[in-house]
Formats: C-alpha cells, sequence, structure tokens
C-alpha cells in the first residue's frame, strides 16, 4: 500500500493503514515533515488529545531518482494543484493490476484518468477533518471518513478491499461522482469562511445569504454536468433548494460539534504562508461554468478575494462578505 503525499489526509489514512496491518510506503516531498517521519514516524492526535503513533514500513523521496517503488494500490492524497506531477511520479511504477485512489478535493479523478487510463482509478468523498501541526505530526478535527467508489458507477471490488481492511473508516458507494460534487457544494462555502479569521460555523451563521449564492452556483453547474447529488449525513445539498434555512441550521449545528475549527484554505494563507489548493477546485468550477454558459460570478469574486489575502493585499475579517464587496444576484449581469 502506498501513500503519496502525507499531510493531514494522507497521514491520518497512513496511520490507520498501519493499525491494521499493511505494510506502507509513503511518499512525502517536503523535507522536514518525510524526516520527522522517518525518524519518528506518523503521530495522530485524535479529538480527545489521545496521540498515536507509527512507523510506516518506508519513507520515500520523491525527488530520488534511485527509489524502486513499485506500486498496486495508491492513495493519492496531495494538494489538488500537484495531482499532475503526482501522477506522472506514480505512472511508471504502478504495477499491470495496480490503481490509483483520489483521496482529494475536487474532480482529479478525470486528470488521473488522462496520465494512467480511466479503469486504474477510483473516486473518493473525503471525509477526514484534520491538520498538520508539525513535521510528523497531525490532529484530528473528529471526522475521518473515506466512501470510495468507481467514477463510472458502483463500488467494485476494488473498494471493497480497502473497506474490508478499514471498516472502521473506508465506506463504498454506487454513486461516487454524486457524493464528490456535494463535498464541491460544501467546500465553496467553507472556502468562503476562509476570508474570515473566525470559527468555521459562526462564518456560515452569519453570512447564510452569499453561502448560498455560491452553493448554488456549484449546484447548477452539477445539474448541467447531470449529476444527482447525495446527502453526507451532516450536508444534503438538495435541501437547500426548498428548505435551506433549515440545511444551514443542520450545517451550523454539527460543525460546532467539531473540533477543527478552521478549514484548510485559511490555515493554507494564514498558518502555513502558502497558496491554497482552493484556487484549483475555484478554475475548474469556473471552466465547467463557462462550457454550460452558467454564471460564476461569486466563485470568480472568491477566488480573487484569496489572491489578495495571500499577497497581503486584503486582511481576514468579517468585512470581506458584505454585500457590497460581491457581485449582483444570481442570473443577473455585473454593472
Amino acid at each position: 500500500m502506498t501513500v503519496v503525499g502525507c499531510g493531514a489526509v494522507g497521514g491520518t489514512l497512513a496511520l490507520h493503514l498501519t493499525l491494521a496491518g499493511a505494510e506502507v510506503t509513503v511518499v512525502e516531498r517536503d523535507t522536514a515533515h518525510r524526516d520527522a517521519i522517518a525518524a519518528r514516524g506518523i503521530t495522530v492526535t485524535g479529538a480527545d488529545g489521545t496521540a498515536t503513533t507509527v512507523r510506516p514500513a518506508a519513507v520515500v523521496d520523491p525527488a530520488d531518482p534511485l527509489t524502486g517503488v513499485r506500486c498496486t494500490t495508491v492513495l493519492l492524497a496531495v494538494k489538488s494543484q500537484d495531482t499532475l506531477a503526482a501522477a506522472g511520479w506514480v505512472a511508471p511504477r504502478l504495477t499491470a493490476d495496480g490503481h490509483l485512489v483520489s483521496c482529494q478535493n475536487g474532480g482529479n479523478t478525470d486528470v488521473l484518468a488522462g496520465v494512467v487510463g480511466p479503469d486504474r482509478v477510483l473516486g473518493a468523498f473525503v471525509d477526514i477533518a484534520a491538520d498538520v501541526v508539525g513535521p510528523g505530526t497531525v490532529r484530528s478535527g473528529g471526522v475521518t471518513r473515506l466512501v470510495v467508489g468507481e467514477p463510472g458507477g458502483g463500488p467494485g471490488h476494488r473498494a471493497a478491499a480497502l473497506a474490508a481492511l478499514l471498516p472502521e473508516v473506508v465506506q463504498t458507494t454506487d454513486d461516487v461522482r454524486g457524493l464528490i460534487w456535494s463535498k464541491r457544494v460544501l467546500a465553496a462555502m467553507y472556502t468562503l469562511t476562509a476570508l474570515v479569521d473566525a470559527d468555521t460555523a459562526d462564518v456560515i451563521d452569519r453570512h447564510r445569504d452569499l453561502m448560498l449564492a455560491v452553493a448554488a452556483e456549484v449546484r447548477a453547474i452539477a445539474a448541467a454536468e447531470g449529476v444527482t447529488l447525495r446527502d453526507l449525513g451532516y450536508f444534503d445539498p438538495a435541501r437547500l433548494a426548498d428548505d435551506p434555512g433549515g440545511c444551514l441550521d443542520d450545517l451550523v449545528a454539527w460543525q460546532r460539534g467539531v473540533t477543527k475549527v478552521r478549514v484548510g484554505p485559511f490555515r493554507d494563507i494564514a498558518v502555513r504562508g502558502r497558496r491554497t489548493e482552493a484556487h484549483t477546485e475555484l478554475a475548474d468550477l469556473r471552466r465547467a461554468a463557462a462550457a454550460h454558459g452558467l454564471p460564476a460570478h461569486h466563485l470568480a469574486r472568491l477566488d480573487g478575494q484569496l489572491t489578495e489575502l495571500e499577497s497581503d493585499r486584503r486582511s481576514f475579517t468579517h468585512d470581506n462578505l458584505r454585500p457590497a464587496e460581491w457581485p449582483a444576484p444570481i442570473g443577473q449581469e455585473i454593472a
């Protein structure tokens, strides 16, 4: 079993796989993080403060040209902007019967299929709340779930095998595409919360109209793509059409019970000082919107504000979400 990208998601999965008895090879390009894992192992601190440490069977630098790694099952957990490079590393090392599981946000299964072939890629709805808090150390936000299936439909025997190995973490689905797109609706709202230095639940609750406007753009794209959105358990995007208030009430209540109170894009910019992968996802959604002749004004503005935060031309404040900062309502042209 190979985990490519051992950050919050990859580190969590590597820990559970090792605890389940799998021989895990970790591939990680960040030098400090990789060296810490090689020296001390991966430590994941649970929501209750309990720390668990495991030692992977091997820790690999992808820049090392001498590595002889061969991959059968690959859990790809790199940031979206690194997908092509990571797939290029995996492709020549993938065994004849090998496959990739995209443990990522967004539409990366199509990117991976273009490199290794569509029959060698599985999709996954990633529901893992965690953060890297230091070299070799991950803090869990209290949610660890991976729902895996064939991108074209059906769970497939490969997803079933992974679920059998990690029954407490991995589930299978007949419609992973619907789950992934539901996560994309949710992720767009979560990315909005990254514009403010405040708890995720509080930002969603305070700026409901803007959350609904951004979600509406992604829902329209999903519909044009022929996707049926699925209930994630704590968030059902279909409810936004007829019960938006109740849907957001439930999401806010659920978010208040999770110990991870800042989203990844906020930590990317404010804590780690790096460009967030949200740009890749937003660009992909905007391309899809353009292909269907749909508006994506709010997605474009969100992308722009993230760039301004990254270049210190904007601060993390609720003022970023005031109506004057945002375009006309959905379906209307910006003056």
